[in-house]
């Protein structure tokens, strides 16, 4: 039976996430009634260099017939000496329902591994490796056990309306299983979140440092508009002699 595992990794439930997925087995059908891949471009003969086909994979969660499809792989299969494999992993179990991992690799004949470059859903800005040997072989195909081990980051859901990033910029403390109505947003909070980028504090105006604290006093300007200090004579500053 598969495993599934997602769990926080170092402290930071949003962004930094680890993905460990056991025994998930993948059906390849190259013929028969049960075919997934179809061969778009013919190899040259008796090496077959450049067949190509594009597959439709299905991933079960145990490796018999009856077992669950969990997801797909659909991309393209591509004999460049040792097959070459690239394609989108489509999950369309419940869990993980539109999630996608970007898989590619070279296909060397029993076990190995394949990349995984990116990902969307649950598994954004994924990466991590997809450990595979043959599990069992037959006149129609293969099928092949999968261990997925990536890093992503995990996109937290929330309900539109009620909650969004502004809750974070409140003080909101994230949960991995679920938010909270966040304080930030309407709902008769009067909570006001402070404008512009994180971590911008709005400069507050210093008091003039040429008048006490409280004085009603204004300083004389000169004709360019430098203050001057109260009790302090400019150096030219002459009294108009009288009539």
């Amino acid at each position: 039976m598969a495993s599934y595992d997602v769990t926080p990794y170092n402290g930071a439930s949003v962004e930094n996430t680890k993905i460990h997925f056991k025994k998930l087995y993948l059906r390849q059908n190259t013929s028969g009634p049960n075919s997934n891949q179809s061969k778009l471009i013919d190899g040259d003969v008796g090496s077959e260099f450049g067949r190509t086909a594009v597959t439709n994979w299905a991933i079960h969660d145990g490796p018999s017939l009856d077992a669950k499809v969990v997801a797909r792989a659909r991309g393209l299969h591509v004999n460049a000496v040792d097959d070459h494999s690239s394609f989108t992993m489509v999950f369309e179990s419940k869990r993980f329902k539109c999630s996608t991992l970007e898989i590619m690799g070279a296909t060397a004949l029993g076990q190995g591994d394949w990349a995984i470059i990116g990902g969307t859903g649950q598994f954004a800005m994924a990466r991590g490796v997809v450990q595979r040997f043959v599990y069992e072989r037959s006149d129609h195909g293969q099928v092949v056990e999968l261990a997925i081990e990536a890093f992503c980051r995990a996109k937290l859901p929330w309900t539109r309306g009620e909650d969004g990033p502004m809750a974070l910029l409140a003080g909101f403390k994230p949960q991995y299983d679920k938010l909270n109505p966040s304080p930030a947003l309407p709902g008769g909070s009067k909570f006001k979140p402070n404008t512009g980028p994180i971590g911008f504090k709005p400069n507050k105006p210093k008091p003039d440092p040429a008048l006490p604290t409280g004085s009603k006093v204004k300083p004389k300007t000169n004709p360019i508009g430098f203050a001057i200090p109260p009790g302090i004579k400019r150096k030219y500053d002459k009294s108009k002699p009288k009539a």
